[in-house]
């Protein structure tokens, strides 16, 4: 039996990721336009008493994720 490090909201975060990278491949959603207003509103907290930098990573890993997403869509 493996052991997942984390609290048990990073290992939503993680799953969470996870599930989205699976239902955001370019052949399910071909032409779609993002919002990223989540985005913003977190990495605005970097600048807090208590920036909750486990959350902006895995919204960093996401980014990125989508970022290859969009590039991979637009040379086809």
């Amino acid at each position: 039996m493996s052991e997942v490090a984390g609290s048990p909201g990073e290992v939503l975060s993680r799953r969470c990721v996870s599930l989205l990278k699976t239902a955001l491949r370019p052949d399910v959603w071909p032409g779609t336009e993002l919002k990223l207003a989540w985005f913003d509103k977190l990495l605005n907290t970097v600048e807090s008493q208590t920036p909750n930098f486990n959350n902006i990573c895995t919204a960093l890993e996401l980014l990125c994720f989508l970022l290859n997403i969009l590039v991979s869509s637009s040379c086809l």
